[in-house]
């Protein structure tokens, strides 16, 4: 932590992060250790492994537009490059999902109500405004209960997840 705040923030280890206000935690060899690997930087196989991830991420990211054209009744043409302007316009079709652009245009349609910066003259959310806000924590929590459904925690040994 020492390390990255003196490379990332040109902070010295005199200034003990918020973390670790009284710098307890703060060993002078590990400090100069880490120092020296974000110095360093990436080695060659550090830089290879990333770009061979970043295809992988690449693949997975295209995979899954294709997947999203087939569900909704399109066919992308096989074997299309990745430049292909085609994979752009699946790509700005496809990649948000539809619920999430169904929400989007909502809270726009909410927002364009707003007159000035959504509040009264003696300093009180409008209608408009207080309407917005409970829309967004409306989709929030919607989307934040999807995802936990979608994504259960797995139960620990012998004890049920509540």
């Amino acid at each position: 932590m020492y390390a990255f705040r003196k490379v990332a923030l040109g902070l010295e280890p005199t200034s003990p992060p918020p973390t670790d206000p009284r710098g307890e935690w703060f060993f002078e060899k590990l400090y100069e250790e880490a120092l020296q690997a974000y110095r360093r930087g990436k080695t060659e196989k550090d830089q290879e492994r990333q770009q061979y991830e970043n295809a992988q991420k690449h693949r997975y990211f295209l995979a899954m537009i294709a997947r999203r054209a087939h569900d909704a009744g399109e066919t992308l043409p096989a074997g299309m490059r990745d430049d292909d302007p085609r994979w752009a316009a699946a790509i700005h079709k496809f990649a948000i999902n539809p619920q999430f652009q169904a929400q989007d245009r909502e809270r726009a349609r909410l927002r364009d109500r707003f007159v000035g910066d959504g509040r009264n003259p003696n300093g009180s959310p409008t209608p408009e405004a207080v309407a917005f806000v409970e829309l967004c924590v409306r989709q929030a929590t919607a989307n934040l209960t999807r995802f936990v459904e979608r994504n259960p925690l797995p139960s620990p040994p012998g004890k049920p997840v509540p």
